[in-house]
């Protein structure tokens, strides 16, 4: 049974039109582990099949960038204002824009099942912010990053929201923010889209790593265009032949279980940061070490974006192997650095590659002796968001966890 009134009527207002979605699907209140929450998410009745179709929802109720570019309203607006919008902008305008005709929108359904806040970068308070800073400054400069491009973002909208005539609450920056947290949260996979679509019910369902629906695009040409596709947000297709974007199963759902899609091989930092969850075993997650924790040796092998730990606490290739060409005594480099730039041990002199774990070691354990001093007993919070950032802290620990006991064999 859909879990509320609005969920029930948007799937009722589908059905009216022309939409398809499996009987043995519904939107339900998931419990959340470890609380008394819960979540919406999307439940099978039945046992789901696999290459069973979900959702297919015709082009008439998506929102993209399309449709907006065929709103004469909005045409007409940015030729008069002269705006030239980005597509994400665009996209937002054009939801707002149908949030202020109330019920007069062939969307007003759809828009009255979207939260009305969201735990994303977009919507995190200084505090959240600073809490993050002190164990992942990387991470907080993101989520600064994503604010203050919001708010750019806004001003260049703002002309083109004024000449629609939208009512000053739906053309504030807050609601821009939401605009563009829905956006950021929501959207589905469209082929030569960078923003992608909403698509009424299909959002409903919620993110694992496991690939459950697949396009047959990816199905048929393998894993050669697998990592394209679970790249982007949403694991759904757009049928251009039907004109309908679809969500079929990979594999078999049991009855009285969640039904997943993937949103993409995303790390915590960016589940966190656009949608607002993070995973406590994700196997895409990583940790990212600041460079500067290293001596000199290392860092001048290594970039910024290679200094990290992989879910399993592995160090990335590149950051190995800067480690180990980083501890090279001088008589040494001649000898052994093609070995190791060649990815490999210098198995024939063990000294090398024992500095080279002392050497890891000893900044994983810096590290991570600081974040459980950051993170501390588990204790209250303010904000749903600062909760998400003590447990981003606390994943981010565990892979540290997992490097350690690797390199204390």
């Amino acid at each position: 049974m859909d879990d509320d009134v609005h969920v029930r009527a948007l799937r009722q207002h589908l059905l009216e039109r022309g939409a398809y979605i499996n009987e043995g699907i519904a939107c339900a209140a998931i419990p959340s582990p470890g609380s008394n929450s819960t979540y919406r998410g999307v439940k099978a009745l039945r046992r789901i099949e696999v290459d069973e179709v979900l959702v297919s929802v015709p082009e008439a109720l998506l929102l993209s960038v399309r449709s907006a570019r065929r709103d004469e309203d909005i045409g007409r607006a940015t030729s008069t204002t002269g705006s030239e919008l980005t597509d994400v902008q665009l996209l937002a305008v054009h939801l707002l824009h149908e949030a202020s005709k109330g019920s007069a929108s062939a969307h007003h359904a759809y828009l009255r099942t979207l939260p009305e806040s969201y735990d994303s970068f977009l919507y995190m308070k200084d505090t959240d912010i600073e809490l993050l800073a002190s164990s992942h400054p990387h991470a907080a400069q993101e989520a600064a990053a994503a604010k203050a491009k919001l708010v750019e973002e806004f001003r260049a909208a703002k002309p083109v929201l004024a000449d629609l005539n939208i009512e000053r609450r739906l053309a504030s920056l807050g609601a821009y923010r939401w605009a563009n947290a829905v956006i950021q949260s929501r959207t589905m996979y469209l082929v030569g889209d960078a923003v992608g679509c909403l698509t009424p019910y299909g959002d409903l369902t919620n993110h694992t790593p496991v690939m459950h629906p697949v396009t047959p695009w990816t199905k048929e040409r393998g894993d050669e265009r697998e990592a394209v596709a679970v790249a982007v947000a949403g694991e759904g297709y757009f049928d251009e032949a039907d004109q309908r974007y679809k969500l079929v199963t990979r594999e078999a759902v049991d009855a009285g279980d969640q039904v997943f899609l993937t949103y993409g091989r995303l790390t915590n930092l960016q589940l966190m940061g656009l949608y607002g969850f993070v995973l406590p075993d994700n196997p895409f997650d990583t940790y990212v070490v600041a460079r500067s924790r290293f001596p000199e040796a290392i860092q001048r092998n290594v970039t910024q974006a290679a200094c990290f730990l992989n879910a399993d606490g592995s160090p990335s290739f590149e950051l190995l192997r800067a480690v180990r060409m980083g501890v090279l005594r001088d008589a040494e480099r001649k000898r052994w650095a093609g070995v190791i730039l060649d990815d490999r041990p210098v198995e024939e002199d063990e000294s090398c590659e024992a500095r080279a774990v002392e050497a890891l070691r000893h900044v994983v354990n810096e590290v991570a002796r600081e974040l459980v001093q950051e993170i501390g007993p588990k204790k209250d919070t303010d904000t749903d968001a600062m909760a998400i950032v003590e447990q981003f802290m606390r994943s981010q620990a565990g892979i540290l966890a997992r490097c350690l006991a690797r390199l204390y064999p």
